[in-house]
């Protein structure tokens, strides 16, 4: 078998990368250790999934977003980096009939350097009667994160805190005609209020928008999801959340980190090209 070739390129700019299946048997620190020891890409900072199931036999699988802290300058990473540069797919191998595809992250998460979503608890004001289930596959569906159905309750009497909180609301929706009227008459006469726990926020453009709805109007308005006459109105539960937030599909790279790979070797270019087909990478 070929030695690893390397790369007398410097070093790059850490990039990210997506990879669209991904084995659910794989474990996030597998995922991290061939990238780091068998590919020799760079330093793994943190993985991100989206946990999917196969249509057909229900095969789970994850869609993944890896991120590096460093990139590195062996054959491999830059090799990735050039396909990933042209828009290209990269099949990498962790096994000699098995490998990856992998892609550039072109998600709006690492396009538009979204935050992590602020963990919190929302007050529900409906217009007619909605089961908690309802409302958490609404807010899953919709890429807003994963409600906990046991945490989660209905409510008779509004807290004083988020009444404030809900006045605050109705006061800045009565400054924006557009699409308003209904929504106010869903805080002044609801039918039911709920509290959602959620058990973690998404990673998501949509998260950040719902939450950022929530700072500046102090309401998130969700019409039509059960029923064609359903209107929901969302505001921050001001009491803390009796969940963790945390997101088990969010893996970080332990600290302190794994030891820097060997990515600063220089290699002569006439060994470089006598090595090049690489026995792991495949455009």
């Amino acid at each position: 078998m070929f030695a690893t070739p390397k790369s007398f390129a410097p070093r790059a700019v850490p990039m990210s990368v997506f990879l669209p299946h991904v084995d659910a048997s794989f474990s996030f620190e597998e995922i991290a250790r061939q990238f780091e020891e068998e590919f020799e890409v760079g330093k793994v900072d943190r993985i991100e999934a989206v946990p999917k199931f196969n249509q057909k036999d229900g095969h789970a699988y994850h869609a993944c977003f890896v991120y590096f802290s460093q990139w590195g300058n062996s054959y491999y990473a830059q090799m990735l980096r050039m396909q990933l540069m042209a828009g290209l797919q990269t099949r990498m191998y962790v096994a000699p009939s098995l490998y990856w595809m992998v892609g550039n992250n072109t998600s709006s998460v690492n396009e538009e350097n979204i935050p992590f979503p602020k963990h919190m608890s929302l007050l529900m004001f409906s217009n007619e009667p909605t089961s908690l289930a309802d409302v958490a596959e609404v807010l899953e569906m919709t890429d807003i994160g994963k409600v906990n159905l046991d945490a989660s309750r209905y409510m008779d009497e509004i807290p004083l805190a988020a009444e404030c909180a809900a006045s605050n609301a109705y006061l800045e929706m009565a400054e924006d005609e557009e699409n308003t009227a209904v929504f106010m008459r869903v805080l002044e006469r609801p039918a039911q209020m709920l509290v959602v726990e959620m058990e973690y926020w998404f990673h998501s453009k949509p998260a950040h928008e719902f939450q950022q709805a929530l700072q500046t109007t102090g309401a998130m308005n969700y019409g039509g999801f059960v029923h064609e006459t359903t209107r929901w109105s969302f505001v921050a539960y001001p009491e803390s959340p009796n969940t963790s937030g945390i997101n088990p599909y969010i893996w970080y790279a332990p600290s302190p980190a794994v030891k820097n790979l060997n990515m600063n070797d220089v290699y002569a270019y006439g060994t470089l090209m006598q090595q090049f087909q690489s026995p792991l990478i495949s455009v």
